[in-house]
């Protein structure tokens, strides 16, 4: 199995995330009810370092659905997959405040970010 230098895997996380640039994060829950909607910044991430990019700050949602948020889908304009990822106060992908989203409350990310696969 081949393994990325961290070169390649700031390239490849560059690349990935650059599809992102005025893109929109989704935010559901474990049952795939979507309770949020946010806007990716252009660009959407600073430069990867060590296979990681960090998402510059996105444009919050105040028309949350309540739920308990679990899951993330970021998507390229028009509306093309990106990649999916986690949702927690810690050690996810994307990390909010609380993860418990109320009806029609602000959600504002604590931090986002994008890892790319060495292996």
């Amino acid at each position: 199995m081949a393994t990325l230098s961290d070169t390649a895997a700031n390239a490849a996380a560059n690349a990935v995330t650059r599809l992102l640039d005025g893109g929109d994060l989704y935010i559901f829950d474990d049952a795939g009810k979507p309770l949020a909607e946010l806007r990716y910044a252009t660009p959407a991430f600073r430069p990867a370092v060590g296979g990681v990019a960090r998402a510059n700050p996105l444009v919050g949602d105040n028309s949350a659905v309540a739920g308990i948020a679990t899951k993330l889908r970021a998507y390229s304009r028009p509306a093309v997959l990106v990649f999916t990822g986690t949702v927690g106060t810690s050690n996810a992908d994307l990390i909010l405040n609380s993860t418990s989203i109320e009806a029609t409350a602000t959600v504002d990310v604590t931090s986002h970010t994008y890892r790319q696969p060495k292996a």
